[in-house]
């Protein structure tokens, strides 16, 4: 009695791995690197190709376990890199734009954030009013106010203009306490005058300028006899300001680099 056997045909031909099974393998792996959202979905779709076509082969492809392997890590891949794009996308939204300084017209400088004046500011014995101070009247009755104190006091009523985002602005304000500005301002009571708050009073006052700070001196009807800038010292130093501005405050400054803005009304 003859057995029994299986009607199952042989495998013909050679037996060859599954080239959608290879390149499902080979997209899964990719697939963990960032290009995951380019190559994980490939991944999947040939790792499903090729299952259908090694099941449908009759044994003679093989790659199962590549194609599966290649799913799976395509699977995985992909959603690593949404989670990665998300926690990336959110954190750049909450990221705070940064905002570059506006332009001033008339100086045509880039004004980074202003600052508040410390009202302890170091001036040593030289006399410092502010405008605006803790005063919201108008910019001439205030000078009004500082003429009559620096009569009084018999000293030379001098207007400097300032701002926070000039540099030479600030080296000035900070050169106060040296010894040598001390001596050659001590005649003089200097009244501040910021041009980002008064600026628009200013130019109605006809008072123009090329640079921060600027330097006048008044007659009694507040306008301006004698002025002078920074282009009168090479640098913002003590040792280059101080005598300048000492003859200015004296009213002895006569050989100048620019001629004095005589005239000038503010």
């Amino acid at each position: 009695m003859q057995g029994f056997r299986p009607n199952r045909e042989p495998p013909r031909g050679p037996v060859t791995n599954d080239g959608k099974a290879v390149a499902s393998l080979v997209f899964g792996m990719l697939s963990m690197t960032c290009a995951g959202l380019f190559t994980g979905i490939p991944a999947m779709i040939l790792g499903s190709l090729a299952q259908k076509d090694i099941d449908a082969s009759r044994g003679r492809s093989i790659g199962s376990g590549m194609a599966t392997a290649g799913a799976i890590l395509g699977a995985f891949g992909t959603f690593l890199n949404v989670i990665f794009f998300f926690v990336a996308g959110a954190a750049f939204l909450m990221t705070p734009p940064e905002h570059s300084g506006s332009s001033n017209v008339s100086l045509a400088a880039t004004q980074p954030a202003r600052d508040t004046p410390s009202e302890k500011a170091d001036y040593g014995i030289l006399e410092v009013m502010r405008a605006g101070s803790g005063d919201q009247r108008p910019l001439r009755m205030q000078l009004t106010d500082a003429q009559k104190r620096a009569t009084a006091e018999k000293k030379t009523l001098v207007v400097v203009t300032r701002a926070t985002w000039a540099a030479p602005s600030r080296k000035f304000e900070a050169s106060l306490p040296d010894p040598r500005m001390q001596v050659a301002l001590s005649g003089a009571l200097l009244f501040v005058v910021d041009i980002d708050d008064y600026g628009a009073e200013l130019g109605s006052f006809g008072c123009t300028m090329d640079s921060v700070p600027f330097f006048f001196k008044l007659d009694s009807r507040q306008r301006a006899v004698d002025a002078i800038g920074t282009a009168e010292w090479d640098e913002e130093t003590p040792g280059d300001m101080a005598p300048v501005l000492k003859q200015f405050v004296e009213g002895t400054y006569a050989k100048r680099r620019e001629p004095p803005a005589v005239g000038t009304i503010l």
